[in-house]
């Protein structure tokens, strides 16, 4: 660029070089160094300034903000303009004032100065270019709809947004690269005069800008997407905005502007139909956009016609091209190719949504389907659509966004694919009933009627995004008809100071993992990283059940994660967890061996964010795995059955949590035995809440070889159990889930299941290398920021904390950890210190009275031999019950009758009994015959019942 005229080179954007010239020569470092190497290299015998006339200090005012970009939903580009269109310089002139007497009433004529001239001198040498256009409309709704599932999912993700302009930019890169490369060409002259063609091979995309400049005027800048066609969708839109934040920030440098062979131009932001925008020497095609909208015949119709009618937006795209290289046929197939990419073919859209990483299929281009009989076809449709209603509540799981990895490719599930029932993008905008506000199912939405495409957003809300449930295997319509009154519409929206919480539960966990692996390399600590959302999950749990009043709570888990609950949910103290990690709490362990620190219990109080606590214990689980799961729910059967119903707590007031691995939960039996407990008599508790950390293998096996079921929480369907999956990674949806978890086992006094699916950062322990067995997953895992870091940048993205304030909180909580070490390695341990030796047998211990008198065996067995009045012994039962009414007369007594006898002194001493097991009642071998029951109307007896005093129970169950 230094040994021609640079203003040659940057084409439209040429005005640039005489205002950054002028910059320059007032103050060279005000502008870029790029600028200043130009100038520099013109002032040494390089090219002079085109212009002649002095630079208007108006004109020349760089410095304002752009207005480059229009953050408006429609918006097809950032306020582009087109080259050769008004784009004055000068502040628009004036209405003339009317003339005084004496005063001339000419015209105020003025010379053009600056970028005006300069746009002048572009335009005339436009003119040497012999351009012809071509013209095509295209209809939009596929485009619109793709996009606003894309831009949907980005919302989300707080990751941006899609304009129709990066789509459709796109468009014209994959048509020249798929089918029309001739369009990058372009036309120069040799130096002796001959035409030359020149095939570029790559294409540079030139965006036309509109900049708003602080007079009021504007002006036009076409930064260049350089080598676009080597671009995903991706990293073509990353490389887009990168170019317009430059322009808003007034840092373009000539690099920016060079290498322009195509141009786009989107007039249509303005409302303009179509162009034929000004082709400038050294390109070979500009696209013209022109607006999105209905045909103008159909702007004041009803919508609901034109949804009737299936009327779509359209919009028209030109091709205005140096006919000296490309030909009208060439242009016109060029522009077919955009059509048939904006309607999908050759997997247009998929492309977009892989590069974006949208777990979700692409909306495909269909025909309407609307036959002239209206009243059945309506009729019709709306059978499908109730059908779709009911597939979405059974299966919109399987479509869910639920694998952080996102291993599988997405595939749209046929039984939700509107096209399995007849329905097309067409009728996104007809309205349907959602179903009666009297039936057994929800109304979707709480609303009656909807149109179709509102429809299905609030049905994917509820089923297909972040969470996705199973809950339509319920038999019991009222329960269904809650979980859809909960899920369907539900405001999702959580306060800020309940993220503050969430981003200090996942500080707290990261922070506490990082540090053991930092100070106690090698150590096995089975930590959580890839499953941090547990501990705001589990907090959420817990804090629901302390504001709910109850008496208190009992949780069983595993290994993974069991250090960071310890501490950050049990009340573990830094201290107690590091001095287990020095070895100093020796002269506690029984041989010297204790327990590793993973297998421990602890016992705390849990304080949720309101200031309400509640007792916690976590159960020791010195064995492996599952084995806790009957032991927890034993544990709270009876607490709660030594809990006074005078003290005002509701029927089940201690609640048990579970916590299990995915691998476990499917492929241990103990793990069903516990459930199908779940609803007995005498075993059930109120409801478990089961949490899944859903690692997505066991030790190094995948699910694929682990289990025959599509989820590794199937087996709890055997109870009707509802299950809520949701995505790890998601820590503000693993919240609600809690709490809608909560609510459930409130409300029906039944198990429920979260399956958190997330991954695992590390091997089995710390000292395992997983990616011997599993290496692309591993290589996954690997790229992926951790829970935290994702979960803060969101908050950082949506203005509610600030990353200075986000990294203070975290290296305070560091600074904590570190505080409470060096307490711990200021403790002096004895070096001589032993472990207490084993305790040692005392040998046969002292005979002890255990008789009865003669007056207590009468009593016991008068209450074994009475019956309520009217109730009918079984014949034979009572054939057997007067023979032993001999055998007593005669001083005798069998086993049976001598368990009884035991069991009847422990009530009168106030000792309660709870006796359970298969066919506890009755007995194996029909010896107890505890309780009886009705020969006629098979109401029970338990005949040691008067037996009990106040405060003191016989409670006998029948178990599997």
């Amino acid at each position: 660029m230094t040994t021609t005229d640079p203003s040659n080179e940057l084409g439209p954007n040429a005005w640039l070089v005489d205002e950054m010239r002028s910059r320059w020569e007032v103050d060279p470092a005000s502008v870029d160094p790029k600028w200043q190497a130009l100038f520099e290299g013109a002032g040494n015998g390089g090219p002079a300034p085109v212009a002649a006339e002095p630079i208007d200090t108006v004109a020349s005012d760089v410095t304002a903000k752009p207005d480059a970009w229009d953050p408006k939903p429609d918006a097809a580009a950032p306020a582009p303009a087109t080259p050769g269109e008004s784009n004055p310089t000068q502040p628009p002139p004036t209405t003339a004032a009317p003339a005084t007497p004496g005063q001339s009433n000419a015209p105020d004529r003025s010379p053009i100065r600056g970028a005006g001239a300069r746009i002048v001198a572009n335009m005339e040498a436009s003119l040497q270019v012999p351009t012809a256009t071509s013209f095509r409309q295209i209809p939009a709704k596929l485009l619109e709809v793709n996009r606003k599932v894309i831009n949907g999912y980005l919302g989300r993700k707080l990751a941006g947004k899609v304009s129709f302009t990066h789509i459709i930019g796109y468009a014209v890169v994959r048509a020249i690269v798929d089918a029309m490369p001739a369009m990058n060409n372009t036309y120069e002259r040799a130096d002796d005069g001959k035409p030359v063609l020149v095939r570029n091979r790559h294409v540079g995309l030139g965006i036309a800008v509109d900049v708003a400049k602080s007079d009021g005027s504007r002006t036009l800048m076409v930064p260049c997407v350089k080598e676009a066609d080597t671009l995903d969708f991706r990293a073509f839109i990353d490389r887009y905005e990168e170019l317009i934040g430059r322009v808003r920030n007034n840092q373009l440098s000539p690099d920016d502007f060079a290498g322009t062979t195509v141009s786009l131009t989107n007039p249509g932001t303005i409302g303009t139909l179509q162009s034929v925008p000004r082709l400038m020497p050294g390109q070979g095609l500009i696209v013209g956009v022109g607006s999105i909208a209905y045909p103008a015949e159909f702007e004041a119709a009803d919508p609901s016609t034109l949804a009737d009618l299936g009327v779509s937006k359209v919009m028209t795209i030109s091709s205005t091209y140096d006919h000296r290289i490309i030909q009208g046929a060439e242009s016109g197939m060029f522009l077919k190719k955009i059509h048939e990419l904006l309607l999908g073919q050759d997997d247009f859209y998929v492309d977009i949504f892989r590069a974006l990483e949208v777990p979700y299929e692409a909306v495909k281009w269909r025909r309407d389907i609307n036959p002239v009989d209206r009243d059945s076809a309506l009729l019709e449709k709306q059978a499908k659509v109730n059908q779709l209603i009911n597939m979405y509540r059974v299966r919109g799981h399987l479509i869910a966004d639920l694998d952080p990895l996102q291993v599988k490719e997405p595939k749209m599930h046929a039984e939700l694919d509107p096209a399995t029932y007849g329905l097309t993008i067409w009728d996104l905008d007809r309205e349907f009933l959602t179903g009666s506000d009297t039936g057994i199912y929800a109304q979707v939405g709480g609303t009656s009627k909807m149109a179709l495409g509102d429809l299905l957003g609030v049905l994917r809300d509820a089923y297909c995004r972040t969470i996705g449930v199973e809950y339509m295997h319920i038999q019991e319509p009222r329960e269904k008809r809650w979980m859809q009154e909960q899920l369907e519409g539900a405001d999702r929206t959580i306060d800020q100071d309940e993220q503050r919480h969430i981003l200090s539960r996942l500080n707290a966990a990261e922070a506490l993992e990082t540090f053991l692996g930092t100070k106690y390399v090698g150590q096995k600590r089975f930590g959580i990283e890839g499953a941090e959302s547990t501990v705001p999950l589990v907090d959420a749990v817990l804090g629901a059940a302390a504001d709910a009043g109850l008496a208190g709570s009992v949780m069983g888990m595993a290994h993974r994660g069991r250090l960071n609950m310890l501490v950050n949910i049990v009340g573990k103290t830094y201290s107690e967890l590091f001095t287990e990690f020095e070895g100093g709490a020796i002269e506690e362990m029984t041989q010297g061996s204790g327990d590793v620190k993973y297998h421990l219990g602890q016992s705390g109080t849990f304080r949720s964010r309101k200031g309400n606590e509640i007792p916690i214990e976590l159960a020791a689980n010195p064995s492996h795995l599952e084995a806790v799961d009957p032991v927890v729910v034993g544990m709270v059967r009876a607490r709660m059955d030594a809990i006074d119903p005078e003290e005002g707590y509701g029927p089940y007031p201690v609640l048990p949590l579970l916590i299990h691995g995915d691998a476990a939960f499917a492929g241990q039996g103990v793990v069903a035995e516990t459930l199908n407990l779940s609803q007995i008599r005498g075993y059930r508790v109120g409801g478990t809440i089961h949490v899944i950390i859903n690692n997505q293998l066991g030790f190094t096996t995948t699910p694929a070889a682990a289990r025959s079921t599509e989820y590794s929480t199937d087996v709890a369907k055997m109870i009707q159990a509802p299950v809520f999956h949701v995505n790890g990674d998601d820590p503000e949806a693993c919240v609600r889930v809690a709490r809608m978890a909560f609510a459930y086992r409130q409300q029906f006094n039944k198990d429920v299941v979260i399956d958190m699916i997330c991954y695992r950062r590390h091997g089995h322990n710390e000292g395992d290398d997983p990616s011997y067995t599993l290496p692309q997953m591993y290589r996954r895992i690997d790229a992926k920021p951790s829970v935290r870091e994702q979960y803060a940048t969101s908050l950082v993205k949506r203005g509610d904390f600030t990353s200075e304030e986000e990294e203070a909180a975290l290296d305070d909580f560091k600074s904590r950890l570190q505080t409470a070490l060096d307490e711990t390695r200021e403790v002096t341990h004895d070096p001589d210190a032993k472990a207490r030796p084993p305790v040692q047998p005392v040998g046969v211990l002292p005979h002890l009275r255990t008789s009865i008198d003669h007056a207590t065996v009468e009593r016991i067995y008068n209450a074994l031999s009475s019956t309520p009045e009217g109730f009918v012994v079984h014949p034979k039962l009572a054939q057997q019950f007067a023979r032993r009414d001999e055998m007593f007369a005669a001083g005798e007594i069998d086993w049976a009758l001598g368990e009884a006898m035991a069991m009847g002194s422990l009530l009168l001493e106030g000792t309660s009994i709870r006796l359970s097991g298969q066919d506890s009642r009755r007995g194996t071998f029909s010896h107890r015959h505890s309780t009886l029951v009705d020969y006629e109307t098979s109401a029970d007896h338990v005949l040691l019942d008067e037996l009990a005093g106040p405060g003191t129970n016989l409670w006998i169950y029948d178990s599997l």
